[in-house]
């Protein structure tokens, strides 16, 4: 293969024009893929390709069986040009017999023709597609300065500086190597500090170590994923015309966080593409499904859903076949593909794998399409799971053997009375209630641990008279606890979860003297429901 290159100046004016013309080289092998297969998409796989309604002579080019068919027109003979149908209809002076046809309006080029020829002579090697061959690790090239390789890739890389006759560049300067390394791992320049440190490294491994620290930063995640976010058309808006903000930076976030944790492959792609079928799916595993969610969403009033939602299972099938599959499917939506190996039914059964999802083909309020699903912000998971630790830490000291329980409960309320009886204790003290009752005809009981327990009929308003004992010589203040209890409704406080306090009093009775009601300065609560305020 020669490739030539004209530039050309002309004074006054500068015009660059830039000529890639390709030769067949009898010395050097052509390539199928690279050379050929592009004459023949071209030029040929219109009348004999992969759409049998436009098919001719019933020739098939684009199947490796077609050039080589048993038939009476030997289309390819290997080795052999002049023999070989192809090469002779491709080289006929006969306006009748050329191909391809005069009435195409298109012409071969001697570079072309020569391609074919050589290809013919060369034995016809008919290649898959590039992206469908196998990958084969290479055996290392030859090289002469064989102390110069780090690595194997370096051998490749000098393999061709000396089949070029050139040399090596010298290694980069430290400046220089820490610049180039840290943008290519984090896409941001290095700082002062960063710089000064790596040059003062003199260790062995300070290469080593500076590449570990880069990929252990945040940014390290963040940069690789820009290049994912392109490829699966990532956007905080609907686009169409309003161009809404619209809830996707979780996902954008797990791309990021998945690239710094170094997930397998094979575990992000099953992620991204059904997270939400796996066993028991974590958030995350949820979140990543917004890969199919990426899509442009179309707000607009007067446009159909459903014509919307088959847009969207479109978008999913054709990006799936795009970063996934490394194809270009789209083609195959109203026809087999011309140039992928992809026929329209194959992409419609793709395309029923996102048929299937359940969803409205609207924008919501929130500027996504349904079905959408809610999720916490990493430092709220993060807060409730540490609320979820600390809730079962403390379930294990409630769960612990109820004997261990009621001794420790016992001593505890024998030291608190030791210091109310010796005049030492301050703080709040429990009262032990003698009697309760509801004025509204609610079961009202005491429980071993002295709170009042209300059950049974449920009046809109109820009165609740506790009369109890008190040790304390002195009251300063009285604080009313709402529990939680597992009989009532979603295990309370209130009857039917919550209730509100309307009226709060208290009286003290000494002896046989009348009782005497208390005044209280002010009145606080942890929570006040609108409308509804404690006063004093």
């Amino acid at each position: 293969m020669i490739n030539r290159l004209l530039i050309r100046l002309i004074v006054g004016k500068v015009v660059l024009v830039l000529v890639l013309v390709n030769q067949a080289n009898a010395a050097d092998p052509v390539d199928f893929g690279r050379q050929v297969r592009p004459i023949l998409s071209q030029y040929c796989f219109q009348c004999h390709g992969p759409d049998a309604k436009a098919r001719q002579a019933e020739l098939r080019l684009d199947l490796p069986a077609g050039p080589f068919a048993d038939t009476e027109a030997k289309i390819v003979v290997r080795g052999q040009p002049a023999e070989s149908e192809l090469f002779k209809r491709i080289m006929a002076t006969d306006q009748a017999e050329r191909m391809p046809p005069l009435k195409t309006k298109m012409n071969l080029s001697a570079e072309q023709k020569e391609i074919l020829k050589q290809w013919i002579r060369q034995g016809a090697d008919y290649q898959q597609h590039w992206s469908f061959v196998v990958p084969t690790r290479p055996s290392l090239p030859a090289i002469k300065a064989s102390s110069w390789p780090r690595n194997t890739i370096d051998s490749f890389i000098l393999s061709r500086l000396e089949k070029e006759d050139w040399q090596p560049q010298q290694p980069a300067d430290r400046v220089t190597l820490i610049r180039r390394l840290t943008f290519d791992l984090t896409g941001l320049p290095p700082t002062l500090r960063e710089i000064d440190d790596f040059v003062e490294d003199t260790s062995p491994n300070a290469y080593e170590k500076l590449v570990d620290r880069l990929l252990s930063s945040t940014r390290y995640g963040e940069h690789m994923a820009w290049n994912w976010l392109a490829a699966a058309r990532y956007g905080d808006t609907n686009g169409y015309q309003g161009d809404r903000t619209r809830t996707m930076h979780f996902w954008r976030d797990w791309v990021g966080r998945s690239f710094n944790n170094n997930q397998p492959f094979d575990q992000f792609t099953v992620e991204q593409l059904a997270g939400d079928l796996l066993p028991n799916p974590s958030e995350d595993q949820l979140i990543a499904t917004g890969f199919n969610r990426n899509h442009p969403l179309n707000g607009e009033g007067g446009r159909i859903a459903e014509e919307n939602r088959v847009e969207y299972v479109f978008d999913r099938t054709e990006t799936t076949g795009t970063v996934w599959m490394g194809l270009t499917v789209g083609c195959a939506r109203c026809h087999d593909h011309k140039y992928d190996p992809i026929s329209q039914r194959e992409y419609f059964q793709l395309y029923n794998y996102f048929n299937s999802v359940a969803e409205t083909g609207t924008v919501n309020k929130g500027g996504n399409a349904s079905p959408v699903q809610k999720v916490l912000t990493l430092a709220q998971r993060r807060e409730l799971q540490s609320c979820q630790q600390e809730i079962q830490q403390q379930l294990e000291v409630v769960n612990r053997p109820v004997g261990q329980l009621e001794k420790e409960r016992n001593r505890w309320i024998e030291q608190v009375r030791q210091k109310i009886n010796d005049r030492q204790y301050e703080g709040w003290v429990a009262i032990e209630p003698a009697s309760a009752k509801s004025t509204g005809g609610a079961t009202v009981g005491i429980e071993k641990d002295n709170s009042v327990l209300v059950i049974g009929k449920f009046p809109k308003r109820d009165d609740y008279v506790v009369v109890g004992q008190s040790p304390l010589a002195r009251l300063t203040g009285f604080r009313l606890e709402a529990l939680t209890h597992d009989v009532l409704n979603y295990n309370g406080p209130g009857r039917k979860a919550n209730f509100v306090l309307t009226h709060f009093e208290v009286a003290v009775q000494h002896g046989d003297q009348e009782p005497v009601r208390l005044k209280f300065s002010k009145a606080i609560a942890d929570f006040n429901q609108g409308g509804l305020e404690v006063q004093g």
